[in-house]
């Protein structure tokens, strides 16, 4: 049966708030005739959304290179194709809604998008057009975007949403504004706010009292003609309890539907951050003590995770920013400088593989990995580690990826270390490279690269080639880079704090002397790959072929120990 509503057209203001009030009639009108008074008629773009698939569009390329070029560091070497066209084939709701955000808001105007245009609604679908949305659809892409958008310094939860909700709506109305709303997680979906009314409505036998009133690019009358305002799209709220619902995606919190996160945004330059018309150059805002979490595969069981805070507090991740659940894993948007988290060993839990969570900022990319045993890892950009726990070793890969102006040494800013230890390793960036600290001994594998395009928006040969080096150390040592831009190591014998003797051929354990026990490394990891294919060494291949006929083996051993006799003899 048809719900009965009436338009009282009843205008109140409270404290420079606007409220319309819908009331019971016999037919949806005055909600609809509240929606036209709004710009509903006018103010939005006549193009339904559509997966996109923009590999096939001869303008992809234009949309690709305009991407790339915003991208920071690690935007840039974490699959910049792949990440913008996934986030196109999904649709562009978000770019519609951000546009329609922005042209009603007076940021950007119609005659921006087609030139002569009095309105969004004369505009419908053109290369052109979808060059300008798909350039506001993946600026969520971005980091700074992302975090923007995303992060709300408390839990959000049904109650917490709702009050938003409420007061973003009020607020813009009164002020004449539409807002970006987006549905996180899985199936994700933006629309655009644009105003809100009071009135009566029951969905699966909840009273709800307010009807936030959207713009819905996923409504439409066929595929060249948007229809975007319809009375199943608006998110009904009951003020009291904090329950909601749209009808048409079945989101909400009565029986059969499906809770989701929302997230209203109703600051223009965020919106146009990163946009294609006059778009905002610099957000003021401090984002140094913020970062994204992701802990993929999560059951939370098994990772304990705190942080500290510029005070060096500790918080847990809850208390410090929110979660978005997406695909079995976890997102949380937090704010803090350094990290803890502890990964048990999946094993226990009956199952064999990998723990993986990574943590992005605005300086730096983070991600660790445990391979089938127990971890402890503590970041910070500047330093790095991972720690067995149990005396057992523990299987580990760590990437740091550095941003422009966030690291001193060049030329590489992407280091990955992978390997095994029964105490820890340690990592810190300096001007001179990255020093690997640990209690015990060191045996890790290095690898470096930098990602450089060239004008077709491809990585160039020179830099898909990374850096790899092996290397065994009983203490520190500095890798850095030679003339030839080739890792090499150095060592502080003295212990003063300068890294300032190069490790030589035969110092296999890179002790800063050439002796017994290096042989006797070579000839035990001779041992153990010939009796394992599966092997895996870690001894530095330039350091140990001491003879430098490309094989590593007793010869070798037997050469570093006459070289260490001689050399007892002479001195």
């Amino acid at each position: 049966m048809k719900k009965i509503i009436a338009f009282m057209c009843s205008f109140l203001i409270t404290n420079t708030i606007c409220t319309y009030t819908v009331s019971n009639a016999e037919d949806d009108t005055a909600l609809y005739k509240l929606a036209s008074s709004l710009g509903a008629d006018t103010d939005y773009l006549n193009i339904p959304n559509f997966k996109h698939h923009v590999q096939e569009r001869a303008f992809s390329h234009e949309v690709y290179l305009r991407f790339l070029e915003n991208c920071t560091n690690y935007e840039a070497s974490n699959n910049p194709e792949g990440e913008l066209f996934m986030g196109l084939s999904g649709g562009l709701c978000y770019g519609i809604s951000a546009v329609q955000m922005l042209s009603h808001n007076g940021v950007i105007s119609p005659s921006d998008i087609v030139n002569g245009a009095e309105t969004l609604s004369e505009i419908s679908y053109s290369p052109e057009t979808d060059v300008i949305l798909s350039g506001y659809h993946t600026s969520q892409v971005y980091y700074d975007n992302n975090y923007l958008i995303n992060y709300r310094p408390i839990e959000i939860n049904s109650r917490t949403q709702c009050d938003e909700l409420i007061k973003t709506a009020e607020r813009n109305m009164a002020a004449k504004r539409y807002f970006v709303i987006l549905y996180a997680g899985d199936n994700a979906h933006a629309v655009t706010g644009i105003g809100i009314a009071d009135g009566s409505w029951k969905y699966g036998g909840v009273e709800f009292d307010k009807c936030i009133l959207t713009l819905d690019s996923n409504s439409y009358i066929d595929e060249n003609t948007a229809d975007p305002f319809r009375k199943e799209s608006c998110i009904f709220i009951n003020s009291k309890t904090k329950e909601y619902y749209v009808p048409k995606y079945k989101f909400g919190t009565i029986s059969g539907s499906v809770q989701k996160q929302i997230i209203t945004i109703d600051d223009d330059e965020i919106v146009n951050y990163h946009g294609v018309i006059a778009p905002t150059v610099s957000i003021e805002r401090d984002l140094s003590e913020t970062a994204s979490m992701i802990l993929e595969k999560s059951d939370l069981k098994r990772y304990d995770v705190t942080v500290k805070d510029k005070e060096g507090n500790e918080h847990s991740l809850s208390e410090l920013g929110n979660k978005i659940g997406f695909i079995g894993n976890a997102m949380y948007y937090i704010q803090g400088r350094d990290f803890h988290i502890d990964v048990s060993d999946r094993t226990q839990f009956g199952k064999n593989y990998n723990d993986k969570f990574s943590i992005s900022t605005q300086g730096w990319y983070f991600e660790g990995e445990t391979v089938n045993e127990h971890g402890i890892f503590d970041v910070n950009g500047q330093n790095q580690s991972v720690s067995a726990k149990g005396g057992e070793k523990t299987g580990y890969i760590m990437t740091v990826k550095y941003n422009e102006g966030n690291y001193p040494c060049t030329p590489h800013f992407n280091w990955s270390f992978s390997g095994k230890t029964d105490s820890n390793l340690k990592t810190e960036i300096t001007e001179k490279g990255m020093i690997l600290h640990s209690d015990g001994s060191i045996e890790t594998k290095i690898s470096t690269a930098d990602v450089t395009f060239n004008e077709k928006g491809s990585i160039s040969d020179a830099a898909a080639f990374p850096c790899e080096e092996t290397i065994t150390a009983v203490n520190d040592v500095l890798v850095t880079f030679d003339d030839n831009n080739k890792l090499c190591f150095y060592i502080d014998p003295d212990g003063d704090g300068v890294f300032d003797k190069a490790v030589e051929k035969g110092d296999v354990n890179s002790d800063g002397i050439i002796d017994g026990r290096d042989a006797s490394a070579v000839l035990a990891a001779y041992a153990k790959c010939s009796a394992d294919k599966n092997y895996t060494s870690y001894l530095n291949s330039s350091l140990s072929d001491y003879n430098n006929d490309n094989i590593i083996d007793g010869r070798d051993a037997s050469d570093i120990l006459t070289y260490y006799a001689q050399k007892s003899v002479n001195s």
